[in-house]
């Protein structure tokens, strides 16, 4: 913690500093033989978004390594990852 002298406030520089995964639901996101993969330490849903934003699909993502083959050759957005799937 940091007090600033007239500031009347206490700066906590041992926090969050940037952006990234806050709650632990870490994802491995990559392609495969014209797949998408999903690893996940826990289940969760995710969304998959095109390039200009709409919500193609939302997936039921179970612990552990996940292949989804069911989407179009494209460029997708998937968690913080983008992904190209030819």
């Amino acid at each position: 913690e940091v007090a600033i002298n007239g500031c009347g406030s206490v700066i906590d520089i041992n926090g969050t500093t940037g952006i990234g995964t806050v709650d632990g639901d870490e994802i491995k996101v990559y392609t495969a033989s014209g797949a998408l993969v999903v690893e996940s330490a826990k289940a969760m849903q995710i969304a998959v978004y095109s390039l200009n934003g709409r919500l193609v699909e939302t997936l039921n993502v179970a612990a552990g390594k996940n292949v989804y083959d069911t989407l179009p050759a494209g460029t997708y957005v998937v968690g913080n990852s983008k992904v190209i799937i030819k």
